[in-house]
């Protein structure tokens, strides 16, 4: 994997959490819903972890911290 395909993994991952985080603090979304969709959710920080580890890998550097909160620009 280059580091510009883990970028793009990376920012459509971040992308899938940060809606997941919006469903998972509706209101008007009932528990049952959510709680179906917590493993998928944890796949997802799984793997974003798994990229972040790739990512010093190939770049000898951890992520910055705007780039592990909202992706890479």
């Amino acid at each position: 994997m280059s580091l510009l395909e883990l970028q793009q993994a990376y920012n459509v991952l971040i992308a899938r959490e940060k809606k997941a985080e919006l469903f998972f603090a509706d209101p008007n979304v009932n528990q049952a819903k959510k709680d179906a969709c917590v493993s998928a959710f944890n796949k997802i920080t799984v793997l974003l972890s798994t990229l972040m580890r790739k990512h010093i890998e190939i770049t000898g550097h951890e992520m910055e911290i705007s780039e592990v909160l909202n992706g890479f620009q």
